[in-house]
């Protein structure tokens, strides 16, 4: 009884110390990367990542294994609740989906402990509403809480940040029903200072929306963010791309809408002529703007062309989106295009840089979007956000995120006093739980030699990837770029 009494706890310490963590990942292990556990999960806790998004159903022989598995490897679970998209619009069957629930919470509530209801609510649902959200995000609470009210009830993550939707839960009676708020604000590029401004802000009115309803003291959860390295538009994929849209002809008649509205973000997707250029006079196109869906029937067209939705302006994405994914829920065949692919090199960079904004704009905890790339379709976006390749070798991402895991460990905070825009250069700072000060600097405009005052007790520095860089004690300049300069251990710094 003894053993059993100390067994317990060290399994809450620990419990309590992965808590602490900020850092997770969303991997689909209950789907196509379940048959390569736990490789994929040793991967996660090598790089120190604590967390993991995992989608949660009723096949219990799968569930059963990955909460085994992840137990083992001392990660935590999120689960998402959503049953896929035979359960869109559940707020329809209450009952049936309160049910639903209850098995799963009940079998797993000793072991998981954040439930995550739906995923993208917005985007995923028929004619998705925040009121109807409201009344499935109630349901799910109270029978949460009924089976256990120390269990973690979480807003399902959105896509994007919809500002209109989530007030409209809100003022239905969401704002009463969970412990955190999780979003997706996939960003485009962060490649300039404009684009953190702008994030901040974003994240700001998201804050002052949660004040307005009484709810700011609860937790912000980021629990989808991610780049792709998919193959960028050139001569040579011009090909692969019209191939890729007579595939979804499926041998009917190439009748094409392109999408297209003069207000979406120019430096995230093609202009109307180069998409044009792309598929040349191989099929009959049309090209609907944002103000002619209310009167256009999109099931007249075999293919939608249109860009990548997540970054859209909110506005537009509310009134842009869900007509074209109800034509898709109904079966009609979608091609996405865009400019949004990065380079290997800098998915690394951009996702370092958006945790470190993320986590000094006062978000709690970051899931990663995704652990392995499917690489199914060169040219598909959703097959390239992983932080490694299908075979499971690491891309740099993997390494830059271990590097940050390793470099703000469990117990780490944050300094917000440090204004994180110095001189046109991003200053991130915070201290180890051993009390060693870390600092985060990079210049998302230009290469520039900054003029620094290092303090005492500096040690080393690293760049993104975690690799040595030339820094000594008495350095009064710093040559800054894109690329992140970690320095470990000096007491203060100021850019001069």
């Amino acid at each position: 009884m003894k053993k059993q009494i100390i067994i317990s706890l060290l399994f809450v310490v620990s419990i309590s110390l992965q808590a602490q963590s900020p850092f997770g990942i969303h991997a689909h292990i209950n789907g196509g990367e379940f048959r390569q556990m736990p490789q994929n999960i040793e991967l996660m806790q090598q790089a120190d990542i604590r967390w993991v998004r995992v989608d949660f159903n009723s096949h219990f022989d799968r569930t059963d294994r990955i909460v085994e598995e992840t137990g083992k490897h001392n990660l935590q679970i999120m689960g998402v609740l959503s049953g896929g998209v035979s359960w869109a619009n559940p707020h329809l069957r209450l009952d049936e989906w309160t049910d639903f629930i209850e098995k799963i919470v009940m079998r797993y509530k000793d072991k998981v402990r954040h439930w995550e209801v739906w995923n993208e609510q917005n985007l995923f649902w028929i004619n998705p509403d925040g009121a109807d959200y409201a009344a499935l995000l109630k349901a799910t609470y109270k029978k949460i809480k009924e089976i256990d009210p120390e269990l973690t009830v979480l807003y399902g993550g959105t896509s994007g940040i919809p500002m209109s939707f989530i007030e409209k839960s809100f003022a239905a009676g969401a704002a009463d029903c969970f412990d955190g708020l999780n979003i997706h604000p996939y960003r485009g590029r962060m490649n300039d200072m404009q684009q953190a401004v702008q994030y901040e802000k974003d994240l700001e009115n998201l804050r002052a929306l949660m004040d307005k309803y009484n709810v700011k003291s609860k937790r912000l959860w980021i629990t989808e963010m991610g780049y792709s390295t998919v193959t960028t538009l050139n001569p040579a994929t011009k090909d692969l791309f019209r191939e890729t849209v007579k595939k979804k002809l499926k041998g009917k008649e190439g009748k094409i809408a392109i999408l297209y509205d003069d207000d979406y973000p120019t430096g995230n997707t093609l202009s109307l002529n180069e998409v044009q250029s792309l598929i040349k006079d191989d099929f009959q196109t049309s090209v609907p703007h944002k103000s002619d869906l209310a009167t256009t029937d999109l099931t007249q067209f075999n293919v939608l062309l249109f860009p990548l939705w997540e970054n859209y302006p909110v506005q537009l994405f509310e009134e842009f989106i869900p007509p074209i994914f109800n034509y898709m829920l109904r079966g009609g065949n979608v091609c996405f295009y865009g400019n949004e692919a990065v380079t290997e090199s800098d998915q690394a960079l951009y996702l370092s840089q958006s945790i470190l904004l993320s986590l000094r704009f006062g978000i709690e905890r970051f899931f990663c979007y995704e652990l392995q790339s499917p690489e199914d379709n060169p040219f598909e976006r959703e097959d390239h956000f992983g932080l490694t390749h299908k075979d499971l070798t690491p891309k740099p991402a993997y390494y830059a995120y271990s590097a940050l895991c390793k470099l703000f460990p469990e117990g780490s905070v944050i300094d917000t006093s440090v204004e994180w825009k110095q001189k046109d250069v991003c200053v991130i700072s915070w201290t180890q739980k051993n009390g060693a000060r870390v600092w985060a600097l990079w210049s998302p405009d230009a290469n520039k030699q900054v003029t620094v005052k290092i303090g005492k007790g500096f040690q080393y520095a690293v760049n993104e990837l975690g690799e040595k860089l030339p820094v000594a004690k008495k350095s009064r300049t710093l040559p800054i770029g894109q690329g992140i300069t970690y320095l470990v251990g000096a007491k203060m710094l100021e850019v001069r």
